[in-house]
């Protein structure tokens, strides 16, 4: 399983993380953290074909979680 959130620096807080913990507990993540402006990266930069796939995803609005968070 993988997820995308997108949100606000401002808006981060630990609650974020207790969901993340929550979605995928006991295990080993990888976090990539890219600001918005950056996410148009030329895919030829990027050879990981996950990282590839998710950029597709989040400029396609596909398979993206907003989290509902009380913040």
């Amino acid at each position: 399983m993988s997820t995308t959130y997108q949100i606000n620096s401002e808006e981060l807080n630990i609650n974020l993380i207790e969901l993340i913990k929550s979605n995928f507990p006991n295990q080993e993540l990888f976090i990539d953290v890219y600001p918005m402006e950056d996410i148009d990266l030329d895919i030829n930069e990027i050879t990981n074909p996950k990282i590839i796939e998710r950029i597709n995803d989040i400029n396609s609005n596909k398979h993206i979680v907003f989290p509902n968070m009380n913040l």
